[in-house]
């Protein structure tokens, strides 16, 4: 007997049906994976909507990534065109961010990146509406969060 056939508890001649069937089971874990990730992610964004202030939805996140990040902003700017959305996330030694905005809302957003990067020494990217960056983590999540929320709140503190 092989160490594939005792490892599958399977006859040498059954290993290929016994394989099919576990990536057929792994296929269906990861798709449900996925859903109840989206699920999470929906009621994630209504608990953050109702924690908005001053037309601003800030939240701060530990070993997220970015794509989360990003589909997170997406799903909240999607539930509310009149906000402004700062997500953060510490990543061992990095600090990411994203941020977006509604579609009522004029406020560039390259206009947070430029705050932003040079707050973490990093780099970045995106246009008017969603923009994201990375760097080191100079700041604290909370204290980046606190030096872009005043830029937004008041403007002439850059």
């Amino acid at each position: 007997m092989t160490v594939a056939s005792r490892l599958l508890s399977a006859p040498d001649n059954g290993i290929a049906d016994v394989v099919r069937k576990l990536l057929e089971t792994n296929h269906v874990l990861e798709k449900s994976l996925a859903d109840a990730q989206e699920e999470l992610l929906a009621v994630e964004a209504k608990i953050l909507l109702g924690q908005q202030q001053h037309g601003i939805v800030k939240a701060q996140f530990t070993e997220r990534t970015v794509q989360q990040l990003q589909k997170l902003a997406r799903s909240l700017v999607a539930g509310s065109d009149d906000i402004i959305v700062l997500l953060v996330t510490e990543n061992g030694n990095r600090l990411q961010f994203v941020a977006a905005r509604g579609a009522s809302v004029e406020t560039s957003m390259k206009q947070i990146s430029s705050v932003a990067l040079p707050l973490i020494n990093g780099k970045g990217g995106g246009n008017d509406a969603f923009v994201q960056g990375g760097g080191e983590p100079l700041v604290t999540a909370e204290q980046f969060l606190t030096k872009i929320n005043e830029t937004l709140v008041n403007p002439s503190r850059k």
